[in-house]
């Protein structure tokens, strides 16, 4: 005898239902998934434990329909992935055609407090092949279903296992998205779904289909708190660059292992440029075997502020990252990227100016007194294009009989420089015999090997390396202007020898440093030993950062002949109110450099000769300009 079944409720208003319609659906469903004798004490307790509950009739002779019941707790789009899970997978490669699907909501209040969902769908199997099919994939479809309909996590695994269309992910993507939202309200608001819309309209479908939903969502999630985050920070300090960087493990479609850098960006000013190639030089420097995954590069812009969202995914070509790796990047990343953002020049029109080019030649020429002298260059940076760098040279030397011309030398001897001539004319006469010829041409090498981090030319590190290439193909030369430069290399380069590895880890930072000494005739007078202390100043104030709640700190240190200073601040502007003092101090005895490279903008100051109480004197002075600027700072906020 059957039992009767426990009150059942459903969800539907009672004005829509057709008599009994409903309830005979959900029983009938109820029927086909319950265990025989299943409604009977002391089996009533285990309906919880035993969701969900999913059966099917038995495989017949072809031609036959075959139904599927389905009974589970309430979930949005469960119904939605069983039919579509079923309708793709149960005979793969065959799109099978639904004859009839039904789902209803209910409840059932004597056993269970929560909305449970009963469903049924019916298909056809059409020949013995099908039929076959079926029998061969049905074990394993049954069990994706049970995972499936539990949770989105789960069913979003079942779907990247089998392959997902476009809209199936979407769908998960949005459940996932409405649950962070229901869950985490503090952190999400519904704001977010802008953010999901961006996402999903701008990364292109090969992005999508072969990441997974949970790990598409997870991205999204980043870039909305990165955003949140970048605007209150420029809310309350709009002067200042923010960096937001997450690293992710994750796996491609296929199960390649891939590390993902989720980046959020704010930019100063609208000529600048950061894109694939910057995030993935940046890492390449604590990584060089890192190499970008094709495709996975994505950057959107809001439009209401200066800010930018960017993924990008990396592999080695060694093998997997290891932690000390990790580590690396998630300690030094941010200030690599920040040290790598580009600044887009407008290209410079100046015609050359042929009076200053005639002041060169009667300049040079006045320096060539004996038949022996070497020739005397000048060489000197004319413009840039594009792709390559155009430097002026005028040459004065002694013309003898039979000697080639400056074509000749070009056109005879391999040189990675591309020659450009003027004119060539003898200007007068050594002893009334030996001519004095002037030569004015122009070479031209590529610029993309003197690129520095941030993507600036390296000036001098091209003018070292276009003299040296003139030389392999004239002989030894003066370079007229050489001099300063060649004594500013030397005092570099042995800075770089005592620093050791320190310098090697921290190579654009120290140019940065040397390049803002000023005034600029110190870089080939000071010793390297005075300028290594002032540089480790500034890389243990970038480590220490500034103390909780100050908006700046001075540091100071001294031996027998200098005295040392080091700003350090929240925003830049503060160097403008010490720079203007500083200018009118004695400028061969005050030293000064300003970087702005580091996490907090510095300002250096090296006081040489100066006593204990002209040195206490310039600190407190100082302090006094900062506390100046602090007044001022809050004053501007106050507004």
């Amino acid at each position: 005898m059957k039992l009767p079944y426990p009150y059942i409720v459903t969800a539907l208003d009672p004005q829509y239902r057709t008599g009994y319609f409903d309830l005979q659906a959900v029983q009938n469903i109820l029927d086909h998934v319950l265990p025989k004798n299943f409604l009977e004490d002391p089996q009533l307790h285990l309906l919880k434990n035993t969701l969900p509950l999913i059966a099917h009739t038995p495989l017949c002779e072809p031609p036959f329909d075959l139904h599927f019941f389905l009974c589970c707790r309430f979930r949005q789009n469960a119904f939605r992935f069983f039919c579509e899970m079923i309708r793709q997978w149960l005979i793969p490669g065959k799109q099978s055609n639904i004859l009839m699907q039904f789902a209803i909501d209910f409840a059932m209040p004597d056993l269970l407090e929560e909305c449970l969902i009963g469903a049924q769908l019916s298909l056809r199997c059409e020949n013995a092949y099908e039929k076959e099919l079926i029998v061969r994939n049905l074990p394993s479809l049954l069990k994706d279903l049970r995972l499936g309909v539990v949770s989105p996590y789960q069913a979003s695994v079942v779907l990247e296992t089998r392959g997902m269309g476009y809209d199936e992910k979407t769908v998960l993507i949005q459940e996932s998205v409405t649950q962070l939202i229901k869950h985490r309200p503090q952190n999400f608001d519904y704001d977010i779904m802008t953010e999901m819309q961006r996402f999903l309209v701008l990364c292109k479908d090969d992005f999508k289909k072969i990441r997974g939903a949970r790990h598409i969502s997870r991205i999204i999630c980043v870039h909305y708190l990165f955003h949140k985050a970048l605007k209150l920070s420029l809310d309350a300090f709009p002067d200042r660059r923010y960096i937001s960087v997450k690293l992710v493990r994750t796996y491609l479609k296929g199960k390649e292992k891939v590390l993902g850098v989720i980046v959020g960006l704010s930019f100063l000013k609208d000529n600048e440029i950061f894109e694939a190639r910057h995030i993935l030089g940046a890492i390449k420097t604590r990584v060089p075997d890192a190499q970008k995954v094709e495709g996975s590069f994505y950057r959107s812009h809001h439009s209401s502020d200066a800010t930018y969202m960017m993924y990008i995914e990396v592999v080695k070509t060694t093998g997997d990252f290891t932690q000390e790796e990790l580590r690396e990047l998630k300690q030094h990343l941010p200030l690599e990227l920040k040290g790598r953002i580009e600044q887009r020049l407008n290209p410079v029109f100046m015609p050359q100016n042929e009076e200053e080019v005639m002041r060169y030649i009667v300049t040079l020429g006045s320096e060539l007194k004996y038949v022996r002298d070497v020739p005397q260059v000048i060489l000197e940076f004319s413009c840039q294009t594009e792709e390559k760098l155009e430097f002026l040279v005028v040459m004065l030397r002694v013309h003898s009989a039979g000697q080639n011309s400056i074509q000749y030398y070009f056109e005879t001897q391999p040189s990675p420089l591309e020659c450009v001539f003027d004119r060539s004319k003898i200007i007068g006469a050594l002893r009334g015999k030996y001519k004095k010829e002037a030569n004015v041409f122009r070479v031209r090498v590529s610029k993309s090997v003197f690129l520095r981090q941030d993507h600036s030319v390296d000036l001098y590190q091209a003018r070292q390396y276009v003299a040296y290439h003139l030389k392999q193909i004239f002989g030894d030369f003066r370079d007229y202007y050489g001099g300063m430069i060649s004594k500013e290399t030397e005092i570099f380069s042995l800075l770089r020898q005592i620093l050791g590895e320190i310098a090697e880890e921290n190579h654009a930072l120290l140019e940065n440093f040397f390049f803002a000494l000023h005034p600029a005739v110190m870089r080939s007078l000071l010793p390297a030993d005075v300028l290594k202390k002032l540089f480790l100043m500034i890389l243990d104030a970038e480590i220490e950062g500034l103390p909780l709640g100050q908006p700046y700190q001075i540091r100071i240190e001294e031996d027998s002949s200098n005295f040392y200073l080091l700003v350090i601040a929240e925003e830049e502007s503060f160097a403008q109110e010490l720079t203007g003092y500083l200018q009118r101090l004695d400028a061969v005895n005050i030293v000064t450099c300003c970087v702005q490279q580091t996490e907090f903008p510095c300002l250096g100051l090296i006081a040489r000769h100066l006593d204990s109480e002209e040195a206490r004197e310039l600190w407190h002075t100082l302090e006094n300009l900062l506390a100046a600027w602090v007044d001022k700072r809050i004053l501007s906020l106050s507004r």
